[in-house]
């Protein structure tokens, strides 16, 4: 009796790699979905890339559709920001998502922070939630050196200027936002949250 044994071989691959793709993804969204907030945000900073994905899609997913995110378990991470930086960003974007107000007075402090990532997390939060109040330190943090913060600064700062209905776009030109700032009215400010 003749035996393939490449094909053999190919199948037993497939079938093992089929298997570790059904954990991944389907038993473990259906695992994720179970999960609290908490739960969540506890395995994100030491998870694999894939692990990090699949929690971000959960957390955003229940942002958006559900609202359904325990604002207190993201709060929690303000006190972790320095032992787990990419978990505290993940979690003030998230609070963004759901305009949980209650954080932004804690975020303004931290967009000052001496630490990029901390600088980067608080922005998220605001590029979300747009605030009045975010604008000066917007602004500082379009002249820090990190290329990051910039950028996540930018998108922030652009947010904020879409709610006014005004579209400009000046990327990092300090002077550009300020002149633009002066020039609104405080109508156009009031559409802005404080």
């Amino acid at each position: 009796m003749y035996v393939n044994w490449r094909a053999l071989v190919l199948f037993a691959i497939v079938a093992v790699a089929g298997y570790f793709a059904y954990q991944t993804f389907w038993a473990g969204t259906q695992k994720r979905g179970k999960m609290t907030t908490a739960q969540l945000l506890d395995g994100y900073e030491a998870g694999t890339v894939l692990d990090r994905e699949l929690t971000y899609a959960e957390l955003k997913a229940r942002a958006e559709k559900t609202g359904m995110l325990d604002a207190a378990a993201l709060r929690a991470w303000f006190r972790k920001k320095e032992q787990a930086p990419e978990t505290y960003k993940l979690a003030c974007e998230m609070l963004g998502r759901i305009r949980d107000r209650s954080a932004a007075d804690a975020l303004l402090k931290d967009l000052a922070h001496a630490r990029a990532e901390i600088r980067i997390g608080a922005t998220r939060y605001f590029q979300h939630a747009p605030a009045r109040r975010a604008f000066d330190p917007f602004l500082k943090n379009l002249a820090h050196p990190s290329d990051e913060v910039r950028k996540e600064t930018v998108v922030a700062i652009e947010n904020l200027a879409a709610m006014t209905n005004t579209g400009v776009r000046y990327k990092t030109d300090v002077s550009k936002w300020q002149e633009w700032w002066n020039a609104l009215s405080k109508a156009e400010k009031s559409k802005i949250p404080e």
